[in-house]
């Protein structure tokens, strides 16, 4: 059979090849991004023209590079809208380094193709098929001309991109308040680009080790000899739609709670994600640091911790406290098992420590059961160790330990971790809230399983021998869409919707009589401060001024503050006052001065 040629002239072919070679990044990126206002189209078609071009210098060949960058730019834009479904979150720069854990609870989310996903798959099916029909012939050139004009390509968009990257007036402006749909308009590069360039925390104004370090040298306080035992749970996704305001709920989801009085103190806090990202609102509590003065995809956990770190646990390992952390999961999760030691934890305690598992064991798992979440004969609930199981270890702990040692556990729960669609036959769902979708029904149910739990660890520890404070608090709300009509804010305000969306319960008790300092509106990174306060316990240079800065602006979340007043300020009004600006330098010494030898002691202009 005759071969079939091309109509066109064949140096029409080549000059319509080569225009194709070099202007494949520019049809991409008008099929994926045709509704990109132009200066952060021309962006994302030199970002993508990078990338083509170091493909093109790694494979020789222009046709493959092809494949390489659309393959990129789909799988990018297709985990955007993945993660924007599951927990409500674009898909951000810390994702990469967190992309184990990540995928190691990724079965537990259903995958669905969305009208974008669609949308952009037949776009890049459209350009990949144009590209690869025209450079028919223009791919056979040879090695030298492909490398040549690789090369120069990726000179030439390196250096236009690094004149971008100095430009001081990017859009950047709703990132921070609205990553979702930033992410959307611009596109996934450009929201990548624009994260990294707000990754490095810069030197706050007026900031001077030396004075920071005065500042934070006095201890506090004698130690007493009355100690409690103290035990902070951050129960995973436990939200109280109580607080911020009404569902339209058959029964409550939060019993127990809401029904304590007496010896306790309870109220809201503030958080700094949602949805995710749980290793953040730890590293608030246990530091006292806020991710306000941070970029709002930072991970400390992840790049902040290489040394030995103040914390409350080493705070209280100081006042002669054992220090324990339990958490029924794998420990290499969020750097924990090298982080946790630099904290001044004296031991860890992982799921692999709950029970014993046997190969036997792993081949008969319950239904539903995965093996990653898997520790052996014990209780869960969709397939995670339950909150009463992990109380189990708790109890035991205190049980076991030394009497008249005074005891810190700090334990992170996993019962109530997303997704919200497990199917098993193991567990039902209670309609706690008519007419709402199944997700709805199925978090409400784990929360109140939860309260349950908690209700049984405090008639436990109301007959304990000794003295022991108890704080549990949520990490953050869960990625679900709640039918919820919001007290505190409505989908037009951005700022506002940060308060709604951001608040966790917490509550405080003893089984002793305390003299309670109540606090009804906090924030993670003040709650560590008010627990050794309440304890009676010697309160250091960094807990009295977290305390005094709370009585200016009581909470505080990497999104805006409240004010004395009760008003949700955005962060940069907030920023404008000298108790918030010295909490920012104070910070900054903690995280990266503080214990390092070459302090700097100049101030910043």
């Amino acid at each position: 059979m005759k071969k079939i040629e091309w109509t066109l002239p064949a140096i029409t072919r080549d000059r319509t090849a080569a225009v194709m070679a070099v202007c494949y990044p520019i049809v991409l990126e008008i099929l994926l991004y045709c509704n990109v206002v132009w200066y952060v189209q021309i962006f994302n078609i030199l970002l993508m023209g990078l990338f083509y071009g170091l493909f093109f210098l790694l494979m020789r060949r222009i046709r493959p590079s092809m494949i390489a960058i659309t393959v990129l730019m789909l799988a990018l834009s297709i985990a955007n809208e993945f993660s924007i479904n599951v927990r409500s979150l674009a898909f951000q720069i810390g994702d990469f380094m967190c992309l184990f854990d990540a995928m190691r609870l990724s079965s537990r989310y259903s995958f669905e193709f969305t009208p974008i996903m669609i949308k952009d798959i037949i776009c890049s099916v459209l350009a990949l098929t144009a590209g690869l029909v025209l450079m028919r012939r223009y791919d056979d050139k040879p090695h030298r001309r492909r490398m040549a004009l690789g090369g120069s390509a990726v000179l030439c968009f390196s250096a236009v991109i690094a004149a971008f990257s100095g430009m001081e007036n990017y859009n950047d402006g709703d990132i921070k308040f609205n990553i979702n749909e930033f992410t959307r308009e611009n596109g996934v590069l450009y929201s990548l680009f624009v994260e990294l360039k707000q990754h490095d925390v810069n030197e706050p104004t007026g900031y001077s080790a030396e004075n920071a370090k005065e500042a934070l040298a006095c201890s506090g306080g004698v130690i007493e000899e009355s100690r409690p035992n103290l035990i902070v749970i951050m129960n995973e996704s436990l939200a109280d739609y109580d607080l911020v305001g009404s569902l339209p709920l058959t029964q409550d989801v939060l019993p127990y709670i809401h029904s304590l009085e007496g010896n306790c103190i309870k109220g809201r806090a503030l958080t700094s994600v949602y949805g995710g990202y749980t290793c953040n609102s730890e590293w608030e509590f246990l530091t006292g640091s806020s991710m306000a003065f941070l970029p709002v995809t930072a991970i400390p956990y992840n790049q902040f911790i290489e040394q030995e770190t103040d914390s409350l646990a080493a705070s209280l390992k100081t006042l002669g406290y054992d220090t324990c952390a339990v958490h029924p999961y794998h420990g290499i999760e969020w750097n924990r098992e090298t982080n946790y030691p630099l904290m001044g934890f004296d031991r860890f305690v992982t799921g692999e420590s709950f029970g014993e598992v046997t190969e036997e064991m792993l081949e008969t798992l319950p239904e539903g059961t995965e093996e990653s979440l898997y520790f052996g004969d014990l209780d869960y609930i969709r397939g995670f160790v339950s909150d009463a199981e992990n109380y189990r270890m708790v109890k035991k702990i205190m049980e076991e330990k030394t009497p008249g040692q005074p005891q810190f556990i700090f334990n992170v729960t996993i019962q109530n971790h997303g997704s919200y669609e497990y199917e098993g036959e193991d567990f039902e769902s209670t309609e706690f809230c008519e007419g709402a979708k199944e997700e709805v029904n199925q978090y409400l149910t784990v929360a109140n399983r939860s309260d349950a739990a908690f209700a049984e660890l405090l008639a436990w520890f109301e007959t304990y021998p000794e003295d022991t404070i108890i704080l549990m608090f949520g990490d953050h709300q869960p990625a679900v869409e709640m039918p919820y009509t919001a007290l505190y804010a409505d989908a037009e305000n951005a700022v506002a919707v940060r308060e709604t969306n951001y608040t966790v319960p917490y509550v405080m008790w003893a089984n002793y009589d305390v003299d309670w300092t109540a606090q009804e509106t906090t924030s993670l990174n003040y709650l560590s401060a008010l627990l050794k306060q309440n304890a009676g316990l010697p309160l250091d240079n960094w807990d009295t001024f977290r305390l005094e800065t709370m009585q200016q602006y009581p909470a505080v979340n990497a999104y805006g503050a409240l004010d004395a007043n009760g008003q949700f300020v955005p962060l940069e009004n907030a920023m404008q006052a000298d108790s918030m600006k010295e909490y920012n330098r104070l910070q900054y010494y903690r995280i990266f001065d503080e214990g390092d030898p070459e302090e700097t002691t100049e101030s910043t202009p």
